[in-house]
């Protein structure tokens, strides 16, 4: 019977740093249970590599089933567990910071402690500025393409199919939005990528963009400003936020109309005349995606000839989606300070700006992990047709009403474990919900107060 993964998925649980006391798996010194009623792969003695209670998730047993098909949904429910519980403790670090540069006093990390914080940081702002303007470039976040590949390697091979490593470019199925070649029709509004080095372009220009007329900038105006502007060159010309219109070059990393030259991407209609040369998709692509896919992705098949296919892809597409990651964002605090500060003061302003940031960009990027995980959401755009956490819930929940078929190579000493071990990682899903949503709440109210600075 091949399972051959199993013993390296158990060694995974029994000695992984993250499976602490407090993690919410197992401890590392968790024993192997010798106890009669544990059951056994036969007259092997108990379950190879087993570290914990039988069919419990929560003490660390990542492999109950000895199926790589089966032992993949848990490696997801595990790897979903770490970043939401990670994502979660690093908000609560950086507000605690925070609450040490502004002199306030945090107890719990939940909604209202950020708005205390908030407060302190509007009158701060408000004591040393004549104003202020907050540019956030979002980040944008992907499946987890290398861990895809290898899980569905993995997988074939542990069923005992002739695998084939994965190239250096995966081309992958991507329900969702794919983000550069596409090898069938890219469908999507504005979903023709051009790279723009200063072209007029037709659609929304992403970048840099050279204009005579007057126009709202909603990045940085480099140029003439008919209003305030927050800083300025030494030829006196706006070199920052414009709360007016612009006439030179406006600088933004977020699609808009352009009716000058354009220097980064111009995002143009499909079959447009700009749509031609050096283009990439983003948007729906109906064939393999190479690039990055901001959805649920299934890998190619490792494996020319191999009846377990279908069950390794659902269990690497679990994987992917429950690793996503996500890029940095940007954050620019840009300020006009006040003539009446003092030099001291100034000085004490500006690093509690330059700690504001920091912990800010951190904020905003846990943000974007948690929406994606938990709503699919990105930027305020739905990419995932169904949330990672929700598509990893279901699939689960499927397994349990089908049952352990016959195709499933799990020995009999091992089937009472894993019933329950699928209905305890559906509980730790449920828990997880729970407190994302709790943490998403209190990073929401973070968010709002960039908006209000």
């Amino acid at each position: 019977m091949l399972r051959r993964l199993a013993p390296l998925l158990a060694l995974f649980a029994c000695n992984n740093p993250d499976h602490g006391p407090d993690s919410g798996l197992a401890s590392t010194t968790s024993p192997l249970l010798t106890d009669p009623s544990t059951p056994t792969d036969g007259d092997t003695g108990p379950i190879s590599g087993g570290c914990g209670p039988c069919g419990s998730i929560a003490s660390g047993d990542l492999a109950p089933a000895g199926d790589a098909r089966v032992d993949g949904l848990f490696l997801a429910v595990d790897q979903m567990r770490a970043a939401v519980r990670t994502t979660g403790d690093e908000f609560g670090a950086d507000i605690r910071a925070l609450g040490d540069v502004y002199g306030v006093e945090i107890g719990s990390v939940d909604a209202s402690a950020v708005a205390d914080l908030a407060s302190a940081i509007k009158a701060d702002f408000a004591a040393n500025t004549e104003g202020a303007a907050v540019l956030v470039t979002p980040a944008s976040c992907s499946s987890n393409l290398t861990v895809a590949a290898a899980a569905m390697s993995a997988c074939e091979a542990d069923a005992g199919c002739d695998v084939q490593p994965p190239g250096d470019e995966l081309a992958v199925r991507c329900d969702g939005q794919c983000t550069g070649a596409c090898e069938g029709s890219c469908q999507g509004e504005l979903s023709c990528a051009v790279a723009a080095p200063g072209v007029q372009c037709e659609g929304d220009c992403a970048g840099a963009c050279a204009t005579d007329s007057a126009s709202a900038c909603p990045g940085e105006c480099f140029g003439q400003c008919d209003g305030s502007c927050l800083a300025v060159d030494t030829n006196g010309d706006c070199a920052g936020a414009c709360d007016g219109m612009c006439v030179g070059t406006c600088v933004t990393p977020e699609p808009r109309a352009c009716d000058g030259s354009c220097n980064g991407t111009c995002r143009v209609e499909q079959g447009s005349a700009q749509c031609f040369g050096d283009v990439a998709c983003r948007g729906e692509c109906n064939a393999a995606c190479t690039g990055t896919c901001a959805g649920q992705v299934v890998p190619p098949s490792s494996s020319s000839d191999c009846e377990a296919t279908p069950d390794c892809a659902a269990q690497a597409t679990a994987q992917a989606d429950a690793s996503l990651h996500c890029t940095l964002p940007l954050l620019t605090l840009h300020v006009a300070l006040s003539i009446d500060v003092d030099q001291g003061a100034r000085a004490g302003f500006l690093a509690r700006r330059a700690a504001l940031t920091h912990h800010g960009v951190r904020i905003l990027h846990g943000s974007a992990r948690l929406r994606a995980l938990l709503l699919g959401d990105v930027a305020g755009e739905t990419l995932w047709p169904v949330s990672p956490l929700t598509h990893l819930n279901d699939t689960l929940t499927g397994v349990i009403d089908l049952g352990l078929g016959d195709d499933l190579e799990i020995p009999a000493g091992r089937v009472p474990c894993v019933i329950p071990a699928l209905q305890d990682s559906l509980g730790l899903l449920a828990a997880l919900s729970v407190d994302a949503s709790a943490t998403m709440q209190a990073q929401s109210a973070f968010l709002a107060l960039l908006t209000d600075l």
